[in-house]
């Protein structure tokens, strides 16, 4: 059974699927033995390059590793492949990295990337001036969420509908006609009132 030839030029190296098959076919490994190296199903790999499956931390370790691939291009897309002057990745069990990874996903989940960068580095400063100034800043957000929340409700759905139509209209139908309360409707259907 032959396998099919990919390109490798033709990988979107911008996602961390396509950096991941890149590695893969360097090696020349198929997604299977690919996967038994890393500690991923085949079925993984093949979600995973096709950009619909995020690997775990451990994975990303085991690929750093394994490979000797700069994790600031795997995760980041920031230098080369091989580059030697990569940050380091520590193993697994250490919290610390587990914690900066998950941010690392967070963050780049963001569709304004430069804006949370700069976030990150404000929060970061307060942190090094007072951390208990960064908990203040905390609370703040939390209640602008909160507003934020609260307003969006009161728009969306049936009830920002109706707040609006009673702006647009102050009671006049469509055509000209008055609107009638519920009682009159139900007076005029033959209903009880």
């Amino acid at each position: 059974m032959s396998r099919k030839k990919v390109d490798i030029s033709k990988l979107d190296l911008e996602k961390i699927g396509g950096r991941v098959a890149y590695v893969r076919l360097k090696s020349g490994l198929s997604m299977n033995d690919f996967g038994n190296i890393v500690g991923l199903s085949k079925g993984n790999i093949s979600r995973l390059e096709n950009h619909s499956y995020d690997p775990s931390y451990k994975s990303i370790v085991e690929i750093c590793k394994n490979f000797k691939v700069n994790p600031s291009w795997l995760l980041l897309n920031i230098g080369e492949p091989d580059d030697e002057t990569h940050i380091e990745i520590e193993p697994v069990t250490t919290p610390s990295n587990e914690t900066e990874f998950e941010h690392m996903a967070l963050v780049k989940t963001f569709k304004n990337k430069e804006l949370a960068k700069e976030l990150n580095i404000i929060l970061k400063e307060i942190e090094d001036l007072d951390s208990d100034h960064l908990r203040e800043v905390k609370g703040i957000l939390r209640s602008e969420l909160s507003m934020l929340r609260l307003t969006s409700q009161s728009y969306t759905g049936e009830d920002r509908r109706k707040v609006q139509r009673r702006k647009a209209d102050n009671g006049v139908i469509p055509g000209g006609t008055e609107r009638r309360s519920g009682e009159d409707r139900r007076k005029a259907s033959g209903g009880d009132h």
